[in-house]
């Protein structure tokens, strides 16, 4: 089981499928573009849960069933 913050769940919902930048991501997940923000995406990207094909960050195949988890 992982346990994510709430920042994160909408972080993996708000991706979906989609390969989005950090400036794209943060208000689709309902965030301001901060600094705090950024880490919360970095922490995901240092756990393998979202990797980042530059310019984008993506939803990782071994993690895509946290999107069904999460009803995307």
């Amino acid at each position: 089981m992982i346990n994510l913050t709430t920042a994160q769940k909408n972080i993996i919902e708000a991706l979906g499928e989609d390969t989005l930048t950090v400036e794209q991501l943060a208000p689709k997940a309902g965030y301001e573009l901060s600094g705090h923000f950024r880490k919360t995406v970095a922490s995901l990207r240092k756990h393998g849960i979202l990797g980042n094909n530059r310019p984008g960050y993506y939803v990782t195949p071994e993690y895509k069933w946290l999107l069904q988890e999460f009803g995307s």
